[in-house]
């Protein structure tokens, strides 16, 4: 018996290539056990996991940044209700079944493709930069990011053995966990910034066409969440109530997007860190207990692609999601005599292992600007133009000529921030100092630089951002002087992101900072 995606009988002739491994019933046993309250819970997760938002906005600067996270907020949310809505009225449930009943055979092996390629690298990345939360918790370790990497590997590994979206025991867990650590970060954030305030020496100007053009990049990867939308819609108890858990997940995510963005891009501008935020803060000991925290409560947001990437072979070979070390279907699961959680782990294991060695391959390149990269593909395409694209050619005779004028300047604008988007994100990497493989030695202590002292076994200094002083190593002599110059203007943005590996260091052991009035990146 094959799995049906859903209600065929209302898309006649289609219906035939419609019945796939990836429908709501698998031999009878559903694994519709979604609530309105665990998928709206799971999109929100899966969206503030995103922590360079304030960067994105610094690289376009007031005027820039801040329009083009309002034109992303407003086009992502839209499009959320449209891809709903025609998950919901055809019956479908995964991203190549939309494709298939919008634009046939070719537009559904595209979007296998492209989900996959997106899926896949987006995973790749997180696993990279999976060394930073464990060098901000232990700053003055002696391991190396390579190193932490692997050692991030054997928890990440655990929670990707959740098997669905649903409301399995250990999703329930695991949801529990992460919303203890994103209501701590949010107060973090907020503490953060009332506590300690401005730097008093920044500057927000300094941005050109390609830093505007990565940092929108940056925020269309920040609305990613769409590319594994429909596939929660398969595991609802009722596909349309997950109108209630898109409505809900955004009133919350986005005013906090906007908020933290314009927030932290007014207290540090330029300075703003681009792998995350809190290197902007002091390592005190309240923030050494969050770091520590965050190794446990931050696995989870970074694992909804990775679990739908996961259950494609599974669904196809047979092997259920509610199934752990006995097999209820065994006239379907084409490895009966293997139990299912024995199969999920060599399975994701061996994923995580590939990830892994190609996160070590990359290590000398930018987390960021890979993020960047590969979201202006692949964000832009789920999360923007592809529902507008799809909803179109499925319903446009029941459009008006408003609708279709707004969803034609969605889909071109876009696409144009796609475009600009791999651009600029390429032009920045290639300029990078470390862009070499396997840079083990260049990015030892990469994850652990706070500017807020930027001082540690590694980084001695004077001060930091929130110092006043001036003086030789001080903020203002170093990251201040070479990124907005010496007047506040005339520096190098980029200096601001990455001073302390691509404008700024006095000596090849790194023993003490020195950014120069004039420099190139």
């Amino acid at each position: 018996m094959t799995i049906s995606v859903g209600a065929n009988e209302n898309l006649k002739d289609a219906s035939q290539s419609l019945v796939s491994e990836h429908g709501r019933d698998a031999d009878g046993e559903s694994i519709a056990n979604c609530t309105v309250g665990q998928s709206a819970f799971n999109v929100f997760f899966y969206m503030f996991a995103a922590v360079q938002l304030p960067y994105a906005v610094a690289q376009g600067g007031w005027l820039w940044g801040t329009s083009i996270l309002l034109v992303c907020s407003v086009i992502s949310t839209h499009s959320g209700w449209v891809l709903t809505d025609l998950c919901v009225r055809k019956k479908v449930y995964t991203w190549k079944d939309v494709a298939f009943v919008s634009s046939g055979r070719k537009g559904k092996y595209f979007v296998e493709c492209l989900q996959i390629f997106a899926i896949f690298f987006t995973s790749m990345v997180q696993t990279l930069g999976g060394y930073i939360p464990w060098q901000q918790a232990f700053p003055e370790s002696p391991i190396c990011a390579w190193q932490w990497m692997l050692i991030n590997a054997v928890p990440y590994f655990i929670f990707l053995q959740i098997p669905s979206f649903s409301g399995s025991s250990p999703m329930k867990i695991a949801t529990f966990i992460t919303l203890v650590g994103t209501i701590w970060r949010v107060a973090m954030y907020v503490g953060a910034f009332l506590a300690w305030g401005a730097y008093p020496y920044r500057c927000y100007g300094g941005q050109d066409l390609t830093t505007i053009f990565n940092g929108a990049a940056n925020l269309m990867g920040s609305f990613g969440v769409k590319v594994v939308i429909p596939e929660m819609i398969r595991e609802m108890k009722k596909p349309d109530d997950f109108h209630k858990s898109w409505a809900i997940s955004q009133g919350l995510v986005v005013p906090l997007y906007i908020g933290i963005s314009l927030w932290g891009f007014a207290l540090f501008g330029t300075f703003i860190d681009g792998s995350n935020l809190f290197n902007n803060f002091k390592n005190n000991a309240i923030m050494e207990v969050y770091f520590i925290s965050q190794l446990v409560t931050g696995y989870m947001p970074l694992c909804y692609g990775q679990i739908l990437f996961f259950l494609k072979l599974e669904l196809h070979y047979g092997v259920l999601p509610t199934d752990w070390f006995t097999v209820s279907n065994p006239e379907t699961n084409r490895f009966p005599k293997v139990p299912p959680a024995v199969f999920r782990l060599l399975w994701r294991g061996g994923m995580l292992a590939i990830w892994l060695f190609l996160g070590e391959m990359l290590i000398g390149l930018s987390v960021f600007l890979i993020f960047s990269m590969i979201s202006a593909v692949t964000a832009a395409a789920f999360s923007f133009y592809l529902p507008y694209v799809f909803a179109w050619s499925s319903f446009g005779s029941e459009f008006s000529i408003a609708r279709k004028v707004m969803y034609s300047l969605f889909i071109v604008v876009s696409i144009a921030l796609s475009g600009i988007g791999v651009y600029a994100a390429g032009s920045q990497m290639s300029s990078m100092g470390s862009a070499e493989l396997f840079a083990f030695e260049a990015t030892c202590s990469s994850g652990s630089f706070f500017v807020g002292e930027f001082k540690s076994k590694n980084y001695p200094g004077t001060g930091g951002g929130y110092s006043s002083a001036k003086g030789n190593g001080t903020f203002h002599d170093t990251f201040y002087y070479a990124t907005c110059g010496g007047d506040g203007v005339g520096g190098n943005i980029n200096c601001g992101q990455a001073c302390y590996g691509a404008c700024c260091w006095s000596d090849d052991n790194h023993s003490s900072i020195s950014c120069p009035p004039s420099v190139e990146c």
